[in-house]
């Protein structure tokens, strides 16, 4: 579908939630789509039971804006998407901030 299009973190419960809310945050390179966060029941969500587990759909590469950014700025949108990882886990107390 060429008009679907954007940034859209996939979450299956509430465990998932904060970490799918913090990826979503940190993304400024691809217009978010809604909230950028969205409860979903995917095979891939629902396989990974030892911890928090999103799915992340960062543009659609049948939309041509998409497919641009995805081409021209991977690198800032894997940087974003790290940036959220980290982010949650300073919050969750799992690492700390580097000084």
């Amino acid at each position: 579908n060429e008009n679907a299009r954007g940034f859209e973190v996939h979450f299956l419960n509430e465990d998932s939630q904060v970490l799918a809310e913090s990826i979503a945050e940190s993304q400024e390179t691809v217009p978010l789509r809604g909230d950028g966060t969205r409860q979903s029941s995917f095979y891939v969500l629902r396989a990974f039971e030892n911890g928090p587990s999103v799915l992340v759909e960062a543009g659609f590469i049948t939309n041509e804006e998409d497919r641009n950014l995805l081409h021209n700025k991977a690198g800032q949108i894997g940087t974003e998407i790290a940036n959220g990882i980290i982010n949650y886990l300073i919050e969750q107390g799992t690492v700390t901030q580097n000084p």
